[in-house]
């Protein structure tokens, strides 16, 4: 089916007005990383190379498909939509390992 994006629900953000945004590929939860062509034409080409080369692979998000609607600036990427952040999946790694967050052991005394 089609991509649906919702512009209002914003995951994350990125270099040069890069969004990723919650969306719907047919009746799958995606997510979709928004980016400007003016800052990205090139690289988005080999982000698209890298991500189908590492499909299948454990820790990389699956890639699903590539829009450039006509006319617009933008070009949108639909991905695998993952419970956590790297940055939050970090985090709980890291608490898991060391028992408690950095600076907690400081901060309690």
């Amino acid at each position: 089916g089609p991509l649906w994006v919702n512009a209002q629900r914003v995951l994350g953000y990125g270099a040069h007005g890069t969004l990723v945004l919650e969306g719907r590929l047919g009746g799958r939860a995606v997510a979709v990383k928004r980016l400007l062509r003016a800052f990205h034409d090139r690289a988005i080409g080999r982000e698209v190379a890298l991500l189908l080369s590492s499909d299948g692979h454990p820790h990389v998000v699956r890639y699903h498909v590539r829009v450039e609607p006509p006319g617009s600036e933008f070009t949108y990427l639909a991905l695998e939509l993952c419970a956590l952040s790297l940055a939050q999946a970090a985090h709980c790694v890291r608490e898991r390992l060391l028992g408690a967050p950095p600076g907690a052991a400081a901060a309690a005394a």
